[in-house]
């Protein structure tokens, strides 16, 4: 098993996509707080009478909400979604075909390939939520005091993230097909999204909506203040839901797989 993590792991770093996915993350989240800036001064130069003192204040404000949310301002899901696709299915036709003869199972091909993606996905997470610290003060300055539940937030966006990759890998290895896996793995949650919302509208609930923990909604509960300690509590077991859930499903297809 370890010769076969060895041969996943080369593979990630000896090839492109997950360096050119790494730079595009980080540099969609430094363009988003550029963006916000950019469009901060405009109002501010329009506005009738500035008032400094609460234009700082709100720099500050700014400057801490950027970091918080770097994660999300970095196109994560579009971006996952895609780097899941590629290399889960990229030596689908003649690698693979050598990896099985040689005697491993669909089952510790399909852990494997999961475990070295989900590895290079957490260190684009990391790098991405690390870097927002220094771009939210480098764009906007000094930040206001950091939320008590900053360390909350930034762990239920790791876990956000192991959910959505749990989620992208299964649809992508029973599928097969790279174009079809990553169309479906960026169209599929927003449909979803969208009839759970209707639903939601019918049912006319009030205090939870089903669609704040629908996969794609997930990472915004802990991106931004707002969310309820509720909401934020079913967040996380919503996201070992959907790991276990995709786990399970994703291997059983698996395991019925021809190559």
């Amino acid at each position: 098993m370890s010769e076969l993590f060895k041969f996943e792991f080369r593979k990630l770093f000896k090839g492109a996509t997950f360096y050119v996915i790494a730079a595009i993350m980080v540099g969609l989240m430094f363009l988003s707080a550029l963006l916000l800036r950019a469009t901060s001064e405009i109002f501010s130069t329009i506005a009738d009478e500035i008032d400094e003192s609460a234009m700082t204040a709100g720099l500050k404000a700014v400057s801490s909400s950027v970091f918080i949310g770097g994660l999300s301002n970095s196109s994560f899901s579009l971006l996952c979604a895609i780097f899941v696709s590629l290399f889960a299915l990229k030596d689908n036709s003649g690698p693979i075909k050598t990896v099985v003869s040689k005697g491993y199972t669909r089952t510790q091909i399909f852990f494997s390939k999961y475990l070295v993606s989900l590895s290079a996905t957490l260190i684009m997470v990391v790098a991405t939520m690390t870097l927002a610290y220094p771009v939210a003060l480098l764009v906007f300055g000094p930040m206001d005091a950091l939320p008590d539940n900053t360390l909350e937030l930034l762990l239920g966006q790791i876990a956000s993230a192991v959910a959505m990759h749990a989620i992208f890998f299964a649809v992508a290895n029973s599928i097969g097909k790279t174009a079809i896996a990553i169309l479906i793995n960026i169209i599929a949650p927003t449909v979803v999204a969208i009839l759970i919302g209707i639903i939601d509208g019918v049912l006319d609930l009030t205090k939870i909506q089903l669609s704040s923990f629908w996969i794609g909604s997930l990472l915004d509960n802990f991106s931004t203040t707002y969310a309820s300690d509720t909401t934020r509590l079913i967040s996380f077991f919503a996201c070992a839901a959907y790991v276990a859930a995709a786990l399970v499903v994703g291997s059983l297809i698996a395991k019925k797989k021809e190559y």
